[in-house]
């Protein structure tokens, strides 16, 4: 090892040596590296449709038609799908049925109002008459000097009877004259005590008057009934209807509107005109409520949706700033958009705080698809680039501490009732109001729920009115049992 040593550092001397006899070179100064233009803002984002639904069924069932295939155009309205109709089907013949006979019982009834009326006008007249009745009997009973009267003039045949009798017993006629004179003087004395009891009873003014202070109350109750009852019938016959058999009706054609949405159900339309971009079912298999199987997508423009904004970007961009879009996939090609929304809640990206913001292209490219990878350039504000070191001044001045913006209140809503989305009444950035509408739901089947709970009300509403019709009758019954 010792032996290559010595040779080697010979080598190096002579390098060395060669090199010190060499003069100094002087280095060319170069320019200064390009300064990078700070004035612009770019992001990173796809190629979106300007609209994009995902559909899927309110019901469940099995697919039996299947009308369009993927890419197909569409109009709104157009059905894509149906399923099985045979239950939807059967159950709007049977309400069907139903309307048709609570309609049949209805006009039945109407066609014997005419002698309901002459019945109700009998059922007035005799609880006139009993009233006229019961008054008479408490004014006759009231009259002391008429019962008196009969008293005494009871009294007065009962001696003449007796005075009668007493002579036949004088003269010793007995036989058939005695005892026929017998009957005479016991009818004459039983007529007396019933005037003594009928005047005693008068001149206590009780029983009497009780009995026909409720008999009149009673009648007055009757009377009253008959001519509501009546006053209804002729009403009923210049075509007001009648609570009973309206509610019936209200009740069948309820049903018959549940049945008519649960067939509408089993069809999926198009909610909007566009092109049918996914379709995930066939003829022969089942389907699960609100599962998601087709893609409607609005393809006659495009925008851009980009998540690359972060928190220092964005307030370089404005809702309506003009921007120029380069698609990798389109080289040498540039597309002019515009910012339509910037997202008010920010999310997290691999550390960094972004918020979303949608371009909406103005004009666009044969070649350019759905979910092209794209660079949005905007142009900034002129102070963006001079606002940062006067904050990071500011900073220098005291204690800094990191920390987020949140607003004084936020909620995330959602909705009760599950459903398709029918209505979408605002956009984000919106400025809302307490109460104010954001988005409906497709309301067919709450409305005809809601028809059906209101015919069940009229139906009991209307049980309840016959019901407490019926009333004086029964107490009448009642009160009649008592005596």
């Amino acid at each position: 090892m010792k032996r290559f040593i010595f040779p080697v550092l010979v080598g190096l001397t002579l390098i060395l040596a060669a090199c010190g006899g060499q003069p100094t070179v002087t280095p060319v100064p170069t320019g200064l590296p390009p300064v990078k233009d700070n004035s612009t803002i770019s992001a990173e984002g796809k190629v979106e449709p300007l609209q994009l639904a995902n559909l899927s069924f309110a019901t469940g069932g099995e697919v039996t038609e299947v009308l369009v295939k993927e890419g197909d155009a569409l109009k709104a309205g157009d059905v894509i799908a149906r399923l099985n109709v045979d239950a939807a089907q059967t159950a709007i013949a049977r309400a069907e049925a139903g309307v048709a006979a609570a309609r049949a019982s209805e006009a039945k009834y109407k066609e014997g109002l005419p002698q309901q009326i002459a019945s109700a006008e009998s059922d007035v007249q005799a609880a006139q008459a009993q009233i006229v009745a019961a008054n008479a009997r408490r004014n006759n009973s009231a009259d002391i000097a008429s019962a008196e009267a009969d008293l005494k003039q009871a009294q007065l045949d009962q001696k003449a009877a007796e005075d009668a009798y007493k002579k036949i017993l004088d003269k010793n006629l007995l036989g058939p004259t005695e005892e026929a004179q017998r009957v005479v003087v016991e009818n004459a004395k039983r007529a007396t005590e019933a005037a003594q009891i009928r005047l005693n009873q008068i001149r206590r003014g009780s029983l009497n008057d009780q009995s026909n202070a409720a008999s009149i109350a009673a009648a007055e109750a009757r009377l009253a009934a008959a001519e509501s009852n009546l006053a209804q019938l002729k009403a009923e016959l210049n075509g007001q209807p009648n609570p009973t058999y309206a509610a019936a009706i209200q009740q069948a054609e309820a049903a018959l509107a549940s049945a008519k949405v649960r067939l509408a159900d089993a069809e999926l339309k198009a909610p909007f005109a566009g092109t049918l971009a996914q379709l995930k079912i066939k003829v022969g298999e089942m389907v699960s409520p609100g599962a998601p199987i087709a893609v409607l997508v609005d393809l006659s423009g495009w925008q851009v949706v980009t998540d690359d904004l972060t928190e220092i970007k964005v307030p370089g961009v404005n809702v309506g700033q003009n921007a120029t879009v380069k698609a990798d996939a389109l080289p040498g090609v540039e597309l002019k958009g515009t910012v339509t929304s910037i997202g008010t809640v920010f999310q997290e990206k691999s550390g960094d705080v972004v918020y979303p913001v949608k371009i909406k292209l103005m004009d666009a490219d044969p070649k350019l698809r759905w979910g092209m990878t794209v660079v949005a350039t905007f142009d900034a504000p002129a102070s963006a680039s001079a606002a940062k070191p006067a904050a990071d001044q500011a900073l220098s001045a005291g204690i800094a501490a990191e920390g987020k913006l949140l607003p004084l209140q936020s909620a995330t809503l959602s909705f009760n009732a599950s459903g398709s989305v029918a209505e979408l009444l605002v956009k984000e950035g919106a400025v809302v109001k307490a109460g104010d509408v954001i988005a409906r739901l497709s309301n067919e089947s709450l409305k005809t729920s809601l028809a059906e709970a209101e015919a069940t009300l009229a139906v009991i509403k209307a049980n309840q009115a016959d019901y407490r019709s019926s009333l004086p009758q029964q107490i009448a019954a009642a009160e009649a049992e008592i005596k």
